[in-house]
């Protein structure tokens, strides 16, 4: 089951889940009840928000509009989800993140 806000320890938020960050890291657990896996765990807020917006259909430059950076800088991120979730184009991205 996804970890809650209220169920992170002191320990997680010693490590690093700032307590600015501890809404993100709960708002961003996608859990799958078939296969009993998290989705998107891996990935960071920002990782997260383009994967999601590329997920519902944005362009590159829509996302770049949108969270106020360059084109460049959105190919790199959806690059760096692509290699952390395993993947390779956006379909595949829509799978795993929808699925």
């Amino acid at each position: 089951m996804a970890q809650s806000f209220d169920s992170l320890t002191a320990a997680q938020i010693a490590a690093g889940v700032a307590a600015g960050d501890c809404f993100s890291y709960g708002w961003r657990r996608i859990h799958n009840p078939d296969s009993g896996e998290d989705v998107a765990d891996d990935l960071t807020t920002t990782e997260f928000t383009m994967a999601m917006l590329a997920c519902r259909g944005w362009t590159n430059a829509e996302i770049a509009r949108h969270m106020e950076v360059s084109p460049g800088t959105v190919k790199n991120r959806l690059s760096g989800v692509y290699a952390k979730l395993g993947i390779g184009t956006r379909a595949e991205l829509v799978a795993h993140m929808l699925r």
